[in-house]
């Protein structure tokens, strides 16, 4: 055990091939063992959802590091309270309804409004597929089986979408193909040639990716979130229409 402990771990472990091999999450959790009075850290900012009465949390950490995420420096334990946001102005911690940067705030709470949508009201649906089912992917990024250009219908066509890729356009799928649970989709099967471009236009209209985006440099997360929790829009709209609901924080 130690009274004070004070560290910047390292954020990844590039011997690895996996880029999810995370090493500051495991060192904080031991450290978080280990301490007497107080453990002062510097990892990215993610680290703050799991905080538990922090007596100092630090944004402007994030001016001094350019490591490609978003760096906080923060303490538990004993410690004077204070809390410092980016632009280096102080608050009081003690009547702060959470710890992040008060430039993002507001991002924050529309994202977590954004996840409140009721299932039956969200845009797409997740396939849900059964922990024995065979999932086979093809080569579907490759624009093998078609892109949102080709238009290819059948009665039991969908608009199918990888939560696990850019939103592209050559991701935008037509297919009567099962996917996994990493993919959205919406049964086209009865729609117009000029519902799917409207659906398809929302999507990769550069104001819809700013949207995303901006949940992406706040949030930490990017258009896979907001379209699994995307409210419906009206198919028989234009994007430019459809878009007037959708405003960036």
């Amino acid at each position: 055990m130690f009274d004070y402990i004070i560290g910047n771990p390292p954020y990844q472990d590039f011997r690895k091939e996996s880029s999810n091999k995370k090493l500051w999450k495991d060192i904080t959790k031991k450290m978080m063992t280990l301490y007497r009075k107080s453990l002062t850290f510097i990892t990215p900012e993610a680290q703050l959802q799991y905080l538990q009465n922090p007596f100092m949390v630090d944004h402007s950490a994030k001016n001094y590091f350019d490591v490609g995420v978003k760096i906080v420096a923060w303490g538990i334990g004993e410690g004077k309270p204070v809390f410092r946001n980016a632009n280096n102005t102080i608050e009081d911690i003690t009547t702060l309804p959470n710890y992040r940067d008060v430039s993002e705030r507001l991002m924050y709470q529309a994202f977590e409004d954004l996840k409140k949508t009721p299932k039956e009201d969200r845009m797409f649906k997740r396939q849900g597929l059964g922990k024995g089912d065979l999932v086979i992917h093809k080569n579907y990024h490759r624009g093998t089986l078609g892109t949102c250009k080709e238009y290819v219908m059948s009665k039991r066509q969908k608009l199918v979408i990888s939560t696990s890729k850019g939103l592209l356009e050559q991701n935008l799928i037509f297919s009567e193909e099962q996917f996994g649970n990493l993919y959205v989709q919406l049964d086209i099967s009865e729609y117009s040639k000029t519902q799917i471009e409207n659906v398809t236009g929302f999507l990769l209209h550069k104001q819809f990716y700013d949207y995303c985006n901006t949940f992406r440099l706040t949030y930490g997360t990017g258009f896979n979130n907001v379209l699994i929790y995307m409210p419906k829009i009206d198919i028989n709209k234009p994007p430019e229409e459809n878009l007037l609901n959708f405003e960036i924080c």
